[in-house]
């Protein structure tokens, strides 16, 4: 293959993964506005959530395990090791906020009763970011022979 031609090819396939991200983007911000609303937060007033106050100890720890930890795990393949942190960024924030959004819906469809609004709060982000490592544990595995869109497949399935 001629020089022009891969260079040709590698423009267009950048094309085509920015498209996939720029869509996928767009779907879970349509989701997030139709779908979601915050839940219970800490109030102003003082008054503290527990939810909050037990949870997000554990959602800070998973969270640097989840963009740090496996960020700089994945930096094990001397070729791929700038690559792989930027992908294990992108991928992480993918899976999380997709996560938020599957992880309730499934939950909806599997109990019997009507949908509503879902409410997010500090437990769907851990949940979120298990689902995250789940993903992240995969990208190990293939790296250096999958491309980010493939990988974006991945997180959505």
């Amino acid at each position: 293959m001629s020089e022009s031609k891969r260079e040709e090819s590698l423009v267009k396939f950048r094309k085509v993964t920015a498209s996939a991200l720029l869509c996928s983007q767009l779907v879970l911000i349509i989701a997030y506005a139709a779908l979601t609303k915050y839940g219970d937060g800490p109030s102003a007033n003082g008054l503290a959530n527990s939810d909050v106050d037990t949870y997000y100890p554990f959602y800070q720890d998973v969270h640097v395990m989840i963009f740090i930890g496996f960020g700089f795990l994945m930096t094990f393949l001397k070729k791929y090791g700038f690559s792989s942190v930027g992908y294990n960024f992108l991928l992480s924030c993918l899976a999380i906020q997709w996560a938020m959004i599957s992880n309730n819906l499934l939950h909806y469809i599997a109990e019997p009763h009507a949908f509503k609004t879902i409410e997010l709060g500090i437990v769907d982000l851990v949940k979120a970011d298990f689902a995250a490592g789940a993903v992240l544990i995969s990208f190990g595995a293939v790296l250096g022979k999958t491309t980010p869109l493939q990988m974006l497949l991945v997180v959505f399935f």
